[in-house]
């Protein structure tokens, strides 16, 4: 039986579109009868729910709690050089596990802090555990960071740290192409942020919620960041759907996103009565959303192209499975087909609707991945 240290320094109840993918990684580890699992996280989990999950703190430099402003407005970013959870995570985790053997190290990032993490506890290892490697989104390849000396510089860092590796896991295609690169081809493995068994067992059993039925109710589900502007969409509410006027909610976005996206309904001259605003949820409740909507809208920063290397929402992935009636504008879903095939039902003026052939369980993709990696 193989002992495995599973790195990840976000990780249940925290709320966000990549926990979804780190919980169902973690209950494939724990439903395997060939590994043995532990977990280092910085969240203090329920012991009860997720057990050998051990909690690591900072040592200093402590986490504040970010503000909610309307972080969509900004798309591009800068690497920080002094890493807050690099240089007060890190040490705390090696301290907890450089005594402990393991035979493999998974590290997955975002965080890359994690990636940093595992790196150096192979290193530092007689017995050269494996390590693989993860990304959900990239670090110094994101094409969403400023290209300036510190991208350069953890750029050469991230290239040692992949040579090093023993597997990589990536979420897109365009991703392995981009680091195939870099690491040995059959190094890598594509496993995308498909909807995992438990969740598609829970939303079967999902009841949807009573909407009025004179609209065509149309849902965005999740924050407003990253670049993702909501403008782009708001002009859905001029279109009329199966004969019916369009009724447009927001599921996750909070005040100043709120605030911004009606300053925006006025200057256009829509209807705000036909807007909603559904606060921040939790996940079961945002499925049940997608669930009782006639249809889901997505956004995505029309910047950030998926053939460069840009991650894709994990919402995409519920959204296909849950309701497979999809509204983008134009561009995001001509950014979709590089990486997707997707059959359009219908086209508006600067809308399509459509739905993409994709039907990998991620359980089935992760478990085959697992059999080839861990011997």
């Amino acid at each position: 039986m193989k002992k495995i240290l599973f790195i990840t320094k976000n990780f249940p109840p925290e709320i966000g579109g990549g926990i979804r993918r780190i919980e169902a990684v973690y209950n494939i580890f724990s439903n395997n009868k060939k590994v043995l699992l532990d977990v280092i996280t910085a969240v203090k989990a329920d012991p009860a729910k997720y057990p050998n999950v051990k909690y690591v703190g900072q040592l200093f430099f402590k986490d504040k709690t970010k503000s909610a402003g309307v972080s969509f407005r900004k798309s591009h970013g800068k690497i920080k050089l002094i890493d807050k959870a690099l240089i007060g995570w890190v040490p705390n985790v090696l301290l907890n596990i450089i005594f402990k053997k393991y035979d493999y190290v998974f590290v997955s990032a975002p965080s890359f802090s994690n990636i940093i993490a595992g790196f150096i506890y192979k290193k530092l290892k007689f017995n050269s555990p494996k390590l693989i490697i993860e990304y959900r989104d990239f670090f110094s390849f994101n094409p969403s960071f400023i290209n300036n000396f510190k991208k350069k510089f953890f750029n050469i860092l991230e290239r040692i740290i992949l040579k090093n590796s023993n597997f990589v896991i990536t979420t897109t295609g365009a991703m392995s192409e981009i680091l195939s690169k870099y690491v040995n081809k059959n190094k890598i493995f594509l496993v995308r942020n498909s909807i995992a068994e438990n969740d598609m067992e829970k939303v079967d059993k999902l009841k949807k919620m009573t909407l009025d039925d004179s609209y065509y109710n149309i849902g965005y589900i999740g924050k407003l960041n990253t670049g993702r502007d909501p403008s782009s969409v708001l002009g859905i509410l001029n279109n009329r759907i199966d004969n019916k006027k369009v009724k447009l909610f927001f599921v996750g976005t909070n005040d100043s996103e709120k605030e911004f996206i009606l300053e925006k309904v006025r200057l256009m001259q829509l209807d705000e009565k036909r807007i909603s605003f559904e606060g921040v949820v939790d996940r079961e409740k945002s499925l049940v959303y997608m669930k009782s909507f006639d249809g889901l809208i997505l956004i995505i920063n029309n910047e950030a192209l998926i053939k460069d290397g840009y991650g894709i929402p994990g919402k995409l992935y519920d959204y296909i499975y849950v309701n497979n009636n999809i509204f983008s504008d134009k561009n995001t879903f001509k950014n979709l087909t590089s990486e997707f095939e997707c059959r359009i039902k219908k086209e508006f003026n600067n809308f399509v609707n459509f739905s993409i052939n994709h039907n990998e369980k991620l359980d089935d993709t992760f478990n085959n991945v697992i059999e080839e990696v861990v011997k």
